[in-house]
């Protein structure tokens, strides 16, 4: 994972993992926890490592931990577009808005929007997206987008405990055809930037 190329016990090519599809993945493991202690040299050679992803990469997806922590907000800082999951829960659509909070009062740059996950129902998720942006609106001057509502669905529950992708597994399940969906609406999103080393900025968040 990430802290062994942190360490220089590997390279990044090294502990790239391949899945299904050709989609690489890169586990983090608790190097997101050493960025904050890292030496002037060992900052140089991850960020140098980790550039070589956006040369190879047309798409960078960082699933990251729920909460607020230094290393949550360095890479939504850092991202062109943050994409905040929330389910029905009123604890889930809380923590969700004490996110978009700190980044709203952060001036983030980039683009936020709203995956409503797990809804009863399309109409169900819907009205919390309404909810949340117009919420978001009012109190922290600032848009919100939709970026879709996927719905409880058991076959995604059996993908995960089979460890397979559901859009592999089931690829005629409505779950699936959210998740294309999804996929289709961002892929049409505003471009993202190419000028600005994404991994600089966030190893330098921390310093």
């Amino acid at each position: 994972n990430l802290s062994h190329v942190i360490s220089g016990h590997r390279t990044l090519d090294e502990i790239l993992q391949v899945g299904p599809a050709g989609v690489e993945v890169l586990c983090g493991g608790s190097g997101m926890e050493e960025l904050a202690n890292l030496s002037r040299f060992q900052r140089t050679r991850l960020i140098n490592e980790l550039a070589t992803l956006q040369e190879r990469a047309d798409v960078i997806v960082i699933d990251i931990g729920a909460g607020i922590g230094a290393s949550v907000l360095a890479f939504c800082q850092a991202a062109d577009h943050t994409l905040v999951v929330t389910t029905p829960e009123p604890t889930a659509m809380t923590d969700a808005y004490a996110v978009i909070k700190v980044l709203a009062g952060r001036h983030y740059p980039g683009r936020l929007s709203l995956i409503v996950n797990m809804a009863e129902s399309i109409s169900e998720g819907k009205k919390i997206q309404q909810q949340m942006a117009e919420v978001v609106r009012r109190f922290l001057d600032t848009p919100l987008y939709d970026a879709g509502v996927l719905c409880r669905d058991d076959r995604l529950v059996a993908a995960v405990r089979n460890r397979e992708p559901v859009v592999l597994a089931y690829p005629h399940a409505r779950i699936t055809a959210a998740l294309v969906a999804m996929t289709a609406r961002l892929a049409q999103g505003p471009a993202a930037g190419k000028t600005d080393n994404f991994f600089q900025k966030v190893v330098n968040w921390f310093f």
